[in-house]
Formats: structure tokens, C-alpha cells, sequence
């Protein structure tokens, strides 16, 4: 069954790490727009079917969101289905592996319900979150933050960065970038990664950002982690930076 986030928010998850006993979600999200203009997903993963009908239940999907373009999944696989368009940020157009039917940028209100934010630093060059107005406001994320992971040891409730070692910018640019969030009101954030907070999210987020002593953590971590792997993930993130730019 899809998860009931807000009125207007909802989602859907593939559980990760089972195996090891470590059990967390990969997320993806539905969202009703105002005017009859059509459901919108986000970040697309694989939907079993009986999510599938409880979507088709709700509208027609008619628009796919991107927080990133890493974040493709589905998405051409549902403008087939569907007929939906793919919407990503300018700076990820250049390097998508499928075609972009339009592009959005920082400040745009999309049907005016779903607030774009650019996060450029702290993840991926064209990392957007999404703002969903109304009810106390809905933050999604998809992979700037996480949020509760067993695989990682970060308990329900928390924020973190997950491997901060694939950080493309240094961790002080990524936490800078990150104070956009900050600047605004929402009471629920939900993550690409990990369990959501749906009570005082804006407010576990600025103390995570004010926390010097996490920040420090990260940066041990990241330092701690960086391997071959995760060097030639940051170089394969500069050269799609350079294309995006």
C-alpha cells in the first residue's frame, strides 16, 4: 500500500538491506497537484501493482520529477505507460540518458503547489529538493540528506549525509548550500533514502545543521571511506559538472 505522507503526498518504497537484517526504504513519491493538471511522481522506482492501482485510483500520472538526474529510475518506462512528461533541472539536461521533455530552476513554483530548490553543493550539481505547500508544507529530498538507516546506524528520526565520501563539493560547501532548506518552513521531510520525519522536520534539520560536532563526524567518515570506488564516482560526477556548466 502506498504511504499516506500528507493529503497530497504520498509514497512508495523498495526495502533495502533485508538480508543483513538491516532493513531500509528506497523511496519515490506521488504528489496531487491543485488544478486537475495531474498526479506527479517523483524520483520513479519500479511500483508494485497494487501501489500501481491505488495511484491510477487517485488520477492520471502526468508529470515526472527529478531531485537529480541520477535519479532517472522508471521514468521513461512511466512516459511510455503514461504519457508523462520528465522535468529535471537545467543543469542535469546536458548529461540525461533520456530525453527531457522540460526543465525547471531555483524559485520555480510548479502548479502552484511544489517549490524548487536548488542544493547545487551538496550532492549532485543539479540536486534539487521539492517544497509541497499546504498543510505545514512537505520538504522532499532525494539524495542531499538521508534519513533513518539501519544499514548506516542512523536511528529513525535523525538526519544524516549518506557516504560522504561521494560528497562532490567539500563537506563546509555542501553543509553552505544546504542552509537553503533551512530558510524555509515545513513541518514533514521525506528522503530518497531512509524513514521520513513527519513532525517538527524543519526544526531536527537546522539543529542537524548547526550540530558542529555531526559535521565533524562526517568529515572523520569521509575521510575514513574514501576509497578507489569512491574517487571514480567523484570523477565521473566532475565530468558531468563540467558538461552541466
Amino acid at each position: 500500500m502506498l504511504t499516506q505522507i500528507s493529503s497530497s503526498v504520498y509514497c512508495w518504497s523498495e526495502i533495502h538491506g533485508a538480508a543483513r537484517n538491516e532493513p531500509y526504504p528506497w523511496n519515490s513519491f506521488v504528489i496531487r497537484t491543485n488544478h486537475g493538471d495531474g498526479l506527479v511522481l517523483v524520483d520513479p522506482l519500479p511500483i508494485p501493482t497494487e501501489d500501481e492501482r491505488e495511484i491510477e485510483a487517485m488520477g492520471d500520472p502526468a508529470h515526472i520529477l527529478l531531485t537529480c538526474e541520477y535519479h532517472l529510475r522508471e521514468s521513461k518506462t512511466f512516459r511510455d505507460r503514461w504519457g508523462c512528461d520528465i522535468r529535471i533541472h537545467e543543469d542535469g539536461s546536458e548529461y540525461s540518458e533520456v530525453m527531457i521533455d522540460e526543465t525547471f530552476q531555483d524559485g520555480d513554483l510548479l502548479w502552484d503547489r511544489i517549490e524548487v530548490i536548488h542544493i547545487p553543493d551538496a550532492y549532485h550539481t543539479d540536486e534539487v529538493a521539492f517544497m509541497v505547500h499546504g498543510e505545514g508544507n512537505t520538504m522532499i529530498v532525494g539524495d542531499a540528506v538521508c534519513g533513518g538507516r539501519r544499514d548506516r546506524g542512523i536511528p529513525d528520526g535523525e538526519i544524516w549525509i549518506n557516504a560522504p565520501e561521494y560528497v562532490i563539493a567539500d563537506l563546509s560547501g555542501a553543509r553552505e548550500s544546504l542552509r537553503k532548506l533551512s530558510g524555509h518552513s515545513f513541518e514533514r521531510m521525506v528522503f530518497g533514502h531512509g524513514s521520513p520525519i513527519l513532525h517538527a522536520a524543519g526544526d531536527r534539520f537546522t539543529a542537524f545543521l548547526e550540530d558542529d560536532a555531526a559535521w565533524a563526524k562526517l568529515e572523520s567518515e569521509k575521510a575514513e571511506r574514501t576509497n578507489p570506488a569512491s574517487r571514480e564516482f567523484i570523477r565521473e560526477m566532475q565530468v558531468r559538472r563540467s558538461r552541466g556548466r
